[in-house]
């Protein structure tokens, strides 16, 4: 009834290819809803994210997944949302534009689906961010899907951890 990614030893495809020492990592994400990872700026937590959404990927097609051991089930949604700049062209600035791509991705997610959100509600002041942010995961926890949320917002995380709503992995 909903989706879970189980992976022991897990590499990104694209860049472990050309670099020997490429550092494997552990991640469950079976049953937590909503999972924060956090750490330092470069600890890779963008890349532990892409990792996932390409083993996902390859595992979706059928595929060899790079990792020492993985259960994996298909989603029916993949998601990823990174930060993006506004354009010109934009009706609205960074935040609206943000916020209208998490929209999107909120009216398609189903407790079947995997959403990566990569700094959620950036662009706007600290406590604006914090309780957007909050009130937008809360709906992403009642909805069901398997949600990752990258953040240096540790305000955000302790608020989720309290609530025993999810888990918080560090980089």
């Amino acid at each position: 009834d909903h989706h879970f990614f189980q992976a022991t030893g897990l590499k990104n495809p694209v860049l472990a290819k050309e670099n020997p020492d490429f550092v494997p990592n552990n991640v469950l994400l079976n049953g937590a809803k909503l999972t924060f990872i956090s750490g330092p700026n470069s600890g890779g937590k963008t890349t532990v994210c892409k990792s996932i959404v390409h083993n996902q990927l390859l595992a979706q097609m059928g595929s060899y997944v790079l990792a020492e051991k993985a259960a994996i089930n298909l989603a029916d949604r993949i998601s990823y949302q990174a930060p993006k700049f506004d354009g010109l062209q934009d009706d609205e600035g960074r935040f609206g534009t943000e916020l209208g791509r998490t929209r999107d991705i909120f009216y398609s997610t189903s407790p079947k689906s995997l959403a990566i959100l990569d700094e959620l509600a950036e662009g706007t002041t600290h406590e604006e961010s914090l309780q957007q942010s909050f009130e937008i995961l809360s709906d992403f926890h009642t909805i069901g899907s398997n949600t990752v949320h990258v953040t240096h917002n540790h305000t955000l995380v302790d608020r989720f951890m309290t609530d025993q709503k999810g888990q918080c992995l560090m980089a």
